[in-house]
């Protein structure tokens, strides 16, 4: 698992950023009506400062985190959902929760506060990404030092979404197959794309999985 993680964190970081965070996501059946999310999260890895994890679960930040709330806006028939933390805010922002303005008012500034804190951690900008697969979940925050306009520039000169389509899903399948749940890897194929060329660190999560891998299916 560790291969895993350190090739992913490289390649994250060769396509500039240098904090990823990788979570499963599970549906709560019984979760609290009043809380901000019917879901659980349970952490595979990141390389985020500690410092701002500590700060971050202290100050609950996960109930008014932007990134995780977009989780409410995926299609039910979308396989992938992906954004910037600037879209993620807007979107937090446009449909805000509460029963009155003055609670609309309050979360809002609560959204605006997780992204200004993280500021002070260096964490200046990021990207999301929200991949399911059959009965998986996943979510991946990945952050940045740019500032949210440089970080737009750079996404627009490179396809930055298709790299890291094909690092998640690949990363994904890696860890079902070490993990060896066979049921979860029957889709591994993914079909009506372009081929996908893969950067040497891509390719090293590929040899951890041919390596380690316990449940290929072909």
């Amino acid at each position: 698992m560790q291969d895993i993680e350190k090739a992913f964190c490289d390649a994250a970081e060769d396509l500039g950023f240098p904090y990823v965070n990788y979570s499963f996501v599970q549906s709560n059946d019984e979760a609290n009506p009043t809380d901000n999310l019917n879901v659980s999260f349970t952490p595979i890895f990141s390389s985020y400062p500690d410092d701002w994890m500590k700060h971050y679960i202290e100050q609950r930040f996960y109930e008014c985190d932007a990134v995780l709330l977009t989780l409410e806006h995926m299609p039910a028939n979308a396989s992938i959902y992906y954004g910037t933390w600037e879209q993620a805010h807007q979107l937090a922002q446009d449909n805000p929760k509460g029963k009155n303005l003055r609670q609309q008012n309050d979360y809002k500034l609560n959204i605006s506060k997780v992204f200004k804190e993280a500021q002070n951690y260096n964490l200046n900008s990021g990207v999301y990404i929200i991949y399911r697969s059959g009965p998986v979940q996943i979510i991946i925050s990945m952050a940045s030092r740019l500032s949210t306009a440089k970080l737009n520039e750079a996404i627009a000169k490179k396809s930055l979404w298709k790299t890291l389509t094909a690092l998640t899903i690949l990363t994904n399948h890696t860890i079902i197959g070490t993990r060896g749940c066979d049921p979860c890897t029957k889709n591994v194929r993914i079909y009506g794309v372009h081929e996908i060329t893969f950067t040497a660190t891509q390719k090293k999560i590929l040899r951890c999985y041919a390596e380690k891998g316990n449940s290929i299916q072909r």
